[in-house]
Formats: structure tokens, sequence, C-alpha cells
């Protein structure tokens, strides 16, 4: 595995994408510490039968949503999808409750 700095790996992206698909990996450090990694899509890591029960498991799991002391969080409601949406709680006041003034003063 080679390795290349950021702005290498910035300026010549294109010609190491065409390596990658050759075969070759590189290897991203900045002031000589890795920080990434440039390698080949493997198809091997989600094919399979245990992958896809794995997978088949969390999304229900994802799909029944979370029960935290009688509040329900459900994922539609965290990303603000239709169906759900978090309840207003003391425990979860509204966001304009603790918004930061239009000055960007902090609170007095």
């Amino acid at each position: 595995m080679r390795s290349v700095s950021p702005m290498t790996a910035n300026r010549e992206f294109s010609t190491l994408v065409r390596e990658v698909e050759r075969g070759e990996s590189f290897l991203i450090t900045r002031c000589g510490r890795p920080t990434a990694k440039l390698v080949p899509h493997s198809a091997g890591k989600t094919a399979g039968p245990a992958w896809a029960a794995a997978h088949r498991r969390m999304m229900a799991r994802l799909g029944e949503g979370a029960s935290l002391g009688g509040l329900r969080i459900e994922r539609d409601g965290l990303h603000g999808r239709q169906g759900s949406a978090l309840p207003s709680t003391p425990a979860f006041p509204s966001v304009r409750s603790t918004a930061m003034p239009a000055s960007g003063a902090g609170p007095q």
C-alpha cells in the first residue's frame, strides 16, 4: 500500500481512483500519521446470508422505534419525516425555547 498526502490525493484523485480500480490501495497520511485509506470496494462484505440476516434485524429494530420511559422515539420522527414526531415534553423542550438570540449573545 502506497502512502500519499492529502494534497497529492486531492490533486491526483482521478489517477488514484483508476489505480484503485486496478486493485491498488493507498494510505492517506497527514504529518506522517495515517488518516484514511483509499481501497477497492469489496462487494463480499455486504453479501452473504449472515450479513443479510443482520441487516434485516437492524431494519426491524429501527422500524419498531425505542421507548425511553414512556417517550416513544421513532426513526422517522428523528429525521423530520411525516408520520412520527417527538412530542413536546418538559424533558425535550422545543428548539425555539433554547435557541440563541438573533444578536448572537448567549443567555443572560
